[in-house]
């Protein structure tokens, strides 16, 4: 068992005297929560979306926003993508779906820079400005930066196989401009390594040979090393569109119910079904920190919650019950967008009891760590009392509904 979970299941051992008891009473809900996010995407796509029939006429007489030439540039690269695909003879996709996404200040204007982050190394991540109602790319190869806010720097670090560099950029009237390189790497002879076995490179700054501290002085006299932040928030594609359209998140107004009762997963997204609404399915860090609030509010600290993801096929886990069809899915562990919602070591997938018995854990579980003050997500199996039975009166799950 991984140490998150273990510690997890210790405490409910010893906090099960103390649970409080379930609550009884059921919010009433008349909305069933609908394909929002599959609708939004294809709105944006297809240029459908509500109040752009008319958007040429009107973006004549005015200055178009800076979100509506983020989602101008998605339009723009999904028809290129469609297009690529169709010569192919491969089906449609969602040139949304490909990324993962992040808002950040890069330069000190008030218009932010979109990080688009594919995930794999090959594929790099873009990072785009917006100036002069155009946008500018720049990519990060093999998905690796840091920038200084506001200080319009930024910095991709990399490399691979006895060859690695730094870039620095900024952005010069709204476009990315390149600040300076370096260079090192293995020598033209090979791999050479010292009595102590570490590595020797040799150097270039701007193509001038330097020594290492000579390239690590030069590095920081363009780029501050030390200010270097990472982007803090991630998102996937249908909450980036929901945040560059409505300037909130998809969940901004739904409700939840923390529901205190024992029973398997499969129970549970039963129960929130006949309710009208759906086993709750937190697909941004907002929507987890407004659970997390009400969890605090109502006292509820001790509970252990399933929430709306499972395994589909053999290994990724995906947040289902959202759409009404139940067609699409949002993968749990896709990118970087939920990298920070599981607990220590996981998902771990399986486990294995005493008796050597494994077991599948294709159910997902959030539960409040007190030490860390914020919830925490983490796989188990759908009868998760069959395995952990000191969690028996502290378990629920949480609800979801459309206001």
């Amino acid at each position: 068992m991984k140490k998150g979970k273990m510690v997890l299941i210790a405490a409910g051992a010893l906090l099960l005297g103390a649970c409080q008891e379930k609550n009884a009473e059921i919010q009433d809900s008349r909305v069933m929560p609908g394909p929002v996010l599959s609708e939004e995407t294809r709105a944006v796509m297809s240029g459908d979306a509500a109040g752009n029939a008319d958007a040429s006429d009107q973006e004549s007489a005015q200055e178009k926003s800076w979100q509506q030439i983020y989602l101008e540039y998605f339009e723009k690269k999904q028809k290129e993508m469609e297009e690529s695909r169709r010569e192919r003879g491969l089906e449609s996709a969602d040139f949304l779906d490909l990324y993962t996404y992040s808002l950040i200040y890069v330069n000190d204007d008030e218009i932010p820079e979109l990080v688009m982050d594919s995930g794999v190394s090959a594929g790099g991540a873009v990072i785009l400005t917006c100036g002069n109602g155009q946008v500018d790319e720049w990519m990060a190869l093999r998905c690796n930066f840091d920038y200084i806010e506001r200080g319009n720097q930024i910095h991709n670090p990399g490399g691979l196989m006895g060859t690695y560099y730094d870039r620095i950029a900024a952005i010069e009237n709204g476009v990315w401009t390149d600040v300076a390189e370096g260079n090192y790497g293995d020598p033209p002879e090979g791999v050479v390594q010292d009595e102590e076995g570490n590595f020797v490179y040799e150097y270039f700054w701007e193509e001038e040979p330097v020594t290492e501290q000579g390239y690590a002085e030069r590095l920081n006299a363009v780029y501050d090393t030390k200010k270097a932040v990472d982007p803090e928030r991630w998102y996937i594609g249908e909450e980036l569109v929901s945040i560059l359209r409505t300037g909130d998140t998809l969940s901004a107004d739904h409700r939840y119910e923390l529901a205190v009762e024992d029973g398997s997963w499969s129970q549970a997204e039963e129960r929130c079904r006949e309710k009208g609404g759906s086993l709750a399915a937190v697909t941004c860090f907002e929507e987890l920190e407004r659970i997390q609030a009400q969890i605090e509010a109502e006292n509820k600290t001790d509970f252990v919650f399933q929430v709306g993801a499972r395994r589909q096929g053999w290994f990724n886990l995906y947040w289902n019950g959202y759409y009404a069809d139940g067609s699409d899915h949002v993968a749990v562990n896709f990118g970087r967008a939920f990298d920070d919602f599981w607990a220590e070591d996981e998902p771990s997938h399986g486990i294995q009891t005493e008796t050597g018995e494994e077991i599948d854990e294709d159910c997902v579980y959030l539960y409040y760590d007190s030490g860390e003050e914020r919830c925490f997500i983490f796989d188990g199996p759908d009868d998760i009392l069959e395995v952990y039975p000191s969690l028996e009166g502290r378990l629920g799950y949480i609800c979801e509904y459309e206001n």
